[in-house]
């Protein structure tokens, strides 16, 4: 019985050591994309409404932050991948994933921004517009909020980082 209550004491410390730490309540991830301010994007043979909605989130939501950001069209080292395709049947609309960190995992090398196309169909207009604002702020170093912002997941028409994402982000850049 000792043994049984121990190993519970035991998975119970594991999982309240894993769970977020406070700054995270603060929709702050705790990573970088790269070592300075300079973020790089490849975006290669993007459909027109996910290349318009980058760019328009390029221009109003990051470019007036402290991250300056490198638009490339192939063939270069980069930071973060944005892709668009027809996925299948998953669960998300888009996702950011990071597959090369750093030593102790506060700076993502390499990552990439994946938008799902439902059935071959991008998405369009201020959605697009959200989907990639919430994207690329989780490659920034974003968590997901409940606040008026494009990283709450309940409001997909916000196509605005909050001005406390914007702290975040100017203090990580």
């Amino acid at each position: 019985m000792f043994r049984h209550r121990r190993a519970l004491l035991v998975i119970a410390l594991i999982l309240v050591l894993a769970l977020p730490a406070t700054s995270n309540a603060s929709n702050d991830l705790g990573h970088t994309a790269g070592p300075n301010s300079t973020v790089t994007f490849l975006q290669d043979n993007l459909t027109s409404s996910v290349h318009s909605a980058f760019h328009w989130n390029d221009t109003n939501n990051v470019e007036p932050l402290d991250v300056t950001t490198i638009l490339y069209h192939g063939g270069r080292d980069r930071e973060v991948n944005v892709h668009d395709n027809d996925y299948g049947d998953v669960s998300w609309a888009g996702r950011w994933w990071c597959s090369g960190w750093d030593a102790t995992f506060t700076i993502c090398w390499f990552g990439e921004v994946q938008i799902d196309l439902v059935n071959g169909v991008p998405p369009s207009g201020s959605y697009a517009d959200h989907l990639l604002c919430h994207e690329i702020g989780h490659a920034l170093g974003l968590a997901h909020t409940s606040n008026s912002s494009c990283m709450n997941t309940s409001a997909t028409h916000i196509r605005w980082y909050s001005a406390h994402d914007k702290a975040i982000l100017n203090t990580k850049y």
